[in-house]
């Protein structure tokens, strides 16, 4: 009987920087015109079951310094497919419904040859009073469920269902910490409470021998800005999965990658991303909508393949109907 090798304390991390630039014609302009960021996100694992990640950024907007110790969890795997979590973990479902928030609750991961199954639930924000004095907004409890089941190769042909719900508890929040303030002054600090469920389908295809991998994504959101708003009348068993208010609202995103190989030296990627002005996933942070991007990156391997080049060029940009 062999018994596997654990390693005490692994390291590992991602340095990612980026810069985006922004402009819009005949609409307001919708956020900054430049935004620059850099990320290091190191991770330091401990017996193959407890990892504590650590996230350090800095951008033209913000900067900041993320740690674990009041962010506890744990993610022990067995059996080399079945992966539990427990605390506060992030796991990701797909590129349209769920991937970087963070949740303080459980899950689970299945991968038992070819079939995919995950399930996560927990609790994505925190309430957060409001307070007058120090301009604090005031944020409401909000509980999150994603999960995913398909059957396929990753590599090559697969078909993934995804889902997520996501519902603020409006009733998380009720008198401001501090600042003796009229009711409307109180409610300019107070986010409304808000509902999202985002339903999507993930594919992928080879073909050629797999010297062309097509992948994509087609995702439909629902999203009410305010619960508290009237409910629609007509919509029969919707309620069941996402109640449809007066501020409710509906649209779509899809992504379509293809990745060419023609040599073993050389390689294209291609990829386009739309996504509608109304879709909204709280399964991201910061996704933004109402865009139309593409990209194309050669990718060149040297020197017997230990030196890689990878570029790429892409365009994103704000498409509106008008009249």
């Amino acid at each position: 009987m062999l018994i596997a090798q654990v390693e005490p304390v692994r390291f590992q991390g991602n340095f990612d920087l980026s810069s985006e630039m922004y402009s819009s014609s005949g609409i307001p302009e919708r956020r900054s015109r430049e935004a620059t960021r850099a990320i290091f996100t190191p991770t330091i694992t401990l017996f193959d079951q407890i990892a504590l990640p650590f996230e350090f950024y800095i951008s033209n907007q913000d900067h900041g310094y993320r740690q674990p110790f009041n962010q506890f969890g744990v993610n022990p795997r067995f059996l080399g497919w079945v992966t539990l979590h427990a605390g506060y973990f992030s796991s990701q479902i797909s590129d349209l419904t769920f991937g970087d928030t963070r949740l303080l609750g459980g899950g689970i991961d299945l991968t038992p040859g070819e079939f995919r199954f995950s399930f996560l639930y927990g609790r994505s924000q925190k309430a957060v009073a409001v307070d007058t004095v120090l301009g604090i907004r005031g944020l409401y409890d909000r509980k999150m469920l994603a999960a995913k089941i398909g059957y396929g190769n990753p590599n090559g042909w697969f078909v993934n269902l995804n889902i997520l719900h996501s519902l603020d508890d409006s009733s998380s929040l009720r008198l401001p910490a501090q600042g003796a303030a009229s009711d409307s002054v109180v409610s300019g600090y107070l986010s409304p409470p808000t509902e999202n469920a985002v339903a999507s389908i993930t594919f992928g295809m080879t073909f050629l021998g797999h010297h062309v991998n097509i992948k994509g994504e087609g995702a439909v959101s629902a999203f009410s800005n305010d619960i508290r708003a009237p409910r629609l009348s007509g919509t029969g068993g919707l309620g069941s999965l996402f109640t449809p208010r007066t501020s409710s609202q509906l649209d779509a995103a899809a992504i379509l990658n293809m990745n060419i190989i023609a040599t073993n030296d050389l390689s294209f990627n291609l990829s386009g991303k739309r996504v509608g002005p109304g879709f909204v996933t709280l399964g991201y942070a910061q996704m933004p909508n109402d865009l139309l991007e593409w990209t194309i990156g050669p990718t060149i391997r040297l020197f017997g393949g230990t030196t890689m080049l990878r570029s790429a060029l892409g365009m994103g940009i704000i498409v509106r109907k008008c009249c």
